[in-house]
């Protein structure tokens, strides 16, 4: 091809853009460098049609294409950090997430050093969302604290350099959540309330007061009546429609007048049933119902609950919890065992594994035996690691423990201990049909096996529940 044709077969992929035939662009600027493989202009609008269609890898591969016939082009090497930081978005399993962080994060920093001017906003924006997204990969720790730090000081760097940002309300959204989780009361709500009227769309006012009570609910130092006032707020700017976010609202309205005991008990089970109602398919509106009505004493209508709640999420550790704190009430230890060790083998950080532990040591106690005795010791080990604010009452438990361990092995007669199965292993292995049933998608809810005492209902149960 000589250098004429080169240049009709750029007119017309110029001309196919201007129409918005992308993919007529697309195969013309190929045929440039099917003939001419350097030619910068075709690769760089090749990369600018992969982004626009969100085809970020062919994106990547066209840019550094580009970035090995000019590496000290600072807004390359961003561009480059930028669609790593889309495929990182879009990738689910952890190692292909950690590796596009990798590579955008060592993209944003050749920008930096490449870049006449490295106090640009559109940069400093795709470095906060890149932090932001590496926090959000892992539960709270010192890891993602310092992540979620870094990405709200790369985010208000923005605004520093440009006030008048095209996304500074998305910016103020996002900067009202990373306070909220770094523990920051005072400047989540100041970001918050800056947006509470015109917030970036697609969200609506309603969405935003919904954070502003959850920041009071939950960061110290907390304001149950402010959440109360705020979360009403939202569901008179929702309209009472039939959405998720309001039953999310109702939600948090009726569990923050739950433990604050605001109002007294019977608006807070309204509330949570209107929750259950509005979207029934969501996992943590049956979960704070359950909570709600065992808090009452309603351990029928709570468990009825949970198996909801386990329908729709049975990876969910705080249900699992939830019903092995709902067993201890009921004074079902070996079924609680069973319930926490689900919990705790769902999120070895679980703070259950104190309860487990209980449980584990009023079994043995009952029982005498001492792979239970052992089993309890080692659960309080591991509560200790995850629960170090406890540790004189872990270790307290630990020695009354030991003690008792000590004595249980002298009366026991060690040659039949050994020649039968432990009571540890049958509870542990296999579970009762009535775990089984709780984990398995959409199966029937039967009745408890060995020695449970709830009757179970053999329907799912209406959304309302009958509130003695």
């Amino acid at each position: 091809m000589n250098e004429t044709e080169e240049e009709m077969l750029m007119s017309a992929a110029a001309m196919h853009e201007d129409q918005n035939m992308l993919d007529e662009a697309a195969a013309a600027y190929k045929q440039v460098l099917h003939h001419n493989p350097y030619n910068v202009h075709a690769l760089s609008q090749l990369a600018s049609i992969s982004r626009h269609q969100e085809r970020f890898h062919d994106a990547v591969m066209y840019l550094q294409r580009i970035v090995q016939l000019d590496s000290t082009n600072g807004e390359l090497h961003g561009a480059v950090g930028h669609c790593f930081l889309m495929l990182s978005q879009r990738a689910t399993k952890m190692p292909a997430i950690l590796e596009a962080l990798r590579q955008g994060y060592n993209s944003y920093s050749e920008a930096i050093v490449n870049l006449k001017d490295p106090a640009d906003p559109n940069l400093w924006y795709g470095i906060g969302l890149l932090y932001e997204r590496y926090a959000a990969l892992f539960p709270p720790c010192d890891q993602k604290m310092a992540a979620l730090k870094l990405s709200a000081e790369a985010l208000f760097a923005v605004l520093r350099m440009d006030p008048a940002f095209e996304k500074r309300s998305e910016i103020y959204y996002r900067l009202g959540l990373l306070f909220q989780q770094q523990g920051h009361s005072q400047q989540s709500l100041e970001c918050f309330r800056a947006i509470c009227d015109s917030p970036p769309p697609p969200l609506k006012p309603a969405d935003v007061w919904y954070q502003i009570g959850y920041v009071h609910e939950t960061v110290e130092p907390t304001s149950p009546s402010l959440a109360k006032r705020a979360y009403e707020h939202a569901l008179q700017l929702s309209e009472q429609s039939a959405d998720v976010k309001v039953a999310r609202s109702f939600r948090q309205l009726g569990w923050v007048c739950h433990t604050s005991g605001l109002q007294g008990a019977m608006p807070a089970l309204i509330y949570l049933q209107r929750a259950v109602e509005t979207d029934p398919y969501d996992c943590q509106n049956w979960h704070h119902l359950g909570k709600c009505l065992a808090d009452h004493g309603q351990i029928l209508g709570a468990y009825d609950c949970y198996q909801q709640a386990v329908l729709r999420d049975a990876m969910s550790h705080e249900v699992w919890a939830s019903v092995g704190a709902l067993f201890t009430q009921a004074r079902q230890d070996n079924d609680a065992v069973i319930a926490y060790h689900r919990a705790v083998t769902l999120n070895q950080n679980s703070k259950a594994w104190m309860p487990y532990a209980c449980a584990l040591e009023a079994c043995a106690i009952q029982d005498g035996d001492l792979t239970t005795y052992d089993a309890a010791m080692k659960a309080f080990s591991h509560a200790l690691k995850v629960i170090p604010s406890q540790e004189r009452e872990i270790h307290s438990r630990m020695q009354r423990l030991h003690s008792l361990h000590t004595r249980a092995a002298q009366q026991q007669d060690v040659q039949a201990y050994e020649s039968g199965p432990s009571r540890i292993d049958q509870l542990h292995s296999p579970m009762p049909d009535m775990f089984a049933r709780l984990t398995s998608a959409g199966g029937a809810m039967g009745q408890p096996s060995g020695s449970s005492k709830m009757q179970l209902y053999d329907a799912a149960p209406a959304a309302r529940l009958p509130i003695e």
